[in-house]
């Protein structure tokens, strides 16, 4: 498009076509032929002078001149012809259009250059290539496009990219396509002109946008494929996301989860210092890990092992949190066991040796703060290896079964029955204020265990055999404790058996407080 050289304000050119109409109109003077034809139209003569096509106020201007040479020669005396006044108000309409006409082609104008601009400062590659592939056009950042395609602008196409420009120029049908080039991906849209002569083709560089969409699928790919649950929150706690995993441990489905607050799946089972601490960590450190007990759907509880990530914007602050978490209930009941069976006697199930001794040494704690006695009983069975023998190793292992059981009824909740190994069986009775406590509880532990016992149709009989000690009177440690509860069993199986025995200082010489069930 021509380009008009000369801004002119726009109020001054109506100023000039309004101004000489006006004068043109209101005057009547006598004027000379010429004159008279042609100053009707010096209005839009001069403001074509800023319009680029001016022929069509050339053309005006001349009929309106002949127009008005005729009503010359046709006006009465005294008189103007109707053509006359015809022609003025031709002239009129010239003056009007031509001004419409400036303003009209300025805002081409201006459109005219924002659209050259548009392909030269566009920061995405911008080329006109002809239908047989040659490069007409191409802006300047195109260049890093054409170097990949190994050409240049002045060059031809070949390839795939013909093949595609062919086709959009013969269908005429703008297509949009991506198109790969070595690991760049771009997204193309390319449109017939010219009647598909050539064709405008407008790229976009989507390469970081498809590998983060990449990453998005393979990251929601692990979510759903992840064994441990994924919990994501914003921070205020309300959920966003749960992964299958998650339904799958609680129970709660995807739907029934999103917009509640993680919180839903507290159990109770931790106090509120507990998830303080919890959230001081997350905040100061950005992490937290570590054992929480949730609520299942069901309204089962289950130990956790939780992980708790803070996630940050580009602003670095925290905009979510992410939970991962597994299920240790299994692991825990297994760690359970191992723990259980590291203090527990296999064949019985009561405490072996290592936890009586623990248990032993919290009692006499226990036992000096409050003022208390602990007393030990040490017992064994007489004849258990004559049982062993003669019935075998499944009978002697009933019948130790059977012994354990008659303890722990024979006792209070509280006291500790723990079998040591063999035929050997301890005991820890705490609490107790005076020696005559303990030597009840062995009259009673020896009628218990002194009961015949029954297997297989045959009628077994062994009776016990225990010595007592009491801490502080008989020693001021667990160590020596034991040891004068032995010295006094040993004391009660040379005094006859099915017996008790409580320990003295002259255990050696005398005993004191031997008897046997009936006794008592």
């Amino acid at each position: 498009m021509e380009v008009i050289g000369k801004d002119m304000n726009k109020k001054v050119l109506f100023l000039i076509a309004a101004s000489l109409t006006i004068a043109i109109f209101l005057l009547d003077v006598n004027l000379p032929l010429g004159v008279a034809a042609g100053v009707p139209y010096l209005a839009p003569v001069l403001l074509s002078l800023w319009v680029p096509n001016r022929g069509f106020v050339i053309v005006t201007a001349l009929a309106g001149s002949i127009l008005t040479i005729i009503g010359y020669f046709a006006s009465p005396p005294g008189g103007i012809h109707w053509i006359v006044l015809v022609n003025r108000f031709l002239a009129l309409f010239a003056i009007w259009l031509t001004a419409a006409l400036i303003l009209v082609s300025k805002k081409w104008e201006k459109e005219a250059e924002k659209l050259s601009l548009f392909p030269r400062e566009n920061p995405n590659p911008v080329l006109q290539i002809r239908k047989d592939g040659y490069i007409m056009y191409a802006n300047p950042v195109s260049g890093a496009l054409l170097e990949m395609l190994d050409c240049r602008k002045g060059e031809y196409l070949s390839g795939k990219c013909l093949d595609i420009i062919r086709q959009c120029s013969l269908s005429g049908v703008s297509r949009e396509f991506e198109y790969e080039i070595g690991i760049k991906i771009f997204s193309i849209l390319a449109t017939p002109v010219d009647g598909g002569e050539s064709v405008f083709v407008y790229a976009v560089d989507i390469t970081e946008s498809k590998l983060a969409l990449g990453k998005a699928r393979i990251a929601a790919s692990v979510f759903d494929s992840m064994k441990e649950g994924v919990m994501v929150t914003d921070m205020h706690g309300i959920i966003h996301f749960v992964n299958p995993a998650f339904t799958a441990i609680t129970g709660y489905e995807l739907n029934e989860a999103l917009g509640k607050k993680s919180n839903f799946l507290k159990s109770g089972r931790q106090n509120t210092s507990y998830y303080r601490r919890m959230w001081t960590s997350i905040r100061e450190q950005g992490e937290w890990a570590g054992e929480i007990w949730n609520r299942r759907k069901s309204g089962e509880i289950f130990p956790s092992r939780m992980t708790i990530t803070a996630i940050r914007d580009s602003d670095g602050k925290v905009s979510h949190y992410a939970g991962v978490f597994y299920d240790i209930t299994d692991s825990r009941c297994h760690d359970e066991e191992i723990k259980y069976q590291a203090f527990h006697d296999p064949l019985t199930g009561l405490p072996n040796r290592i936890l009586f001794l623990d248990r032993l040494s919290k009692a006499i704690d226990r036992a000096n703060r409050n003022k208390t006695l602990v007393a030990i009983m040490f017992l064994d069975m007489d004849y258990f290896k004559d049982v062993n023998d003669s019935y075998g190793h499944a009978t002697g292992d009933m019948l130790l079964r059977a012994v354990g059981i008659r303890l722990v009824g024979a006792l209070r909740e509280a006291d500790t029955v723990s079998r040591f190994g063999g035929d050997e069986f301890t005991v820890i009775l705490e609490d107790i204020n005076n020696p005559e406590e303990a030597m009840k509880a062995a009259a009673k532990v020896i009628v218990a265990l002194s009961e015949s016992y029954s297997h297989g149709g045959s009628v077994l009989q062994v009776t016990p055999s225990m010595g007592v000690s009491i801490y502080p009177i008989d020693a001021n440690c667990e160590k020596t404790l034991l040891q004068h509860a032995d010295r006094a069993l040993y004391k009660a199986k040379r005094s006859g058996r099915k017996g008790y025995q409580l320990y003295s200082s002259g255990m050696g010489e005398q005993v004191l407080g031997a008897g046997d069930a009936g006794a008592l």
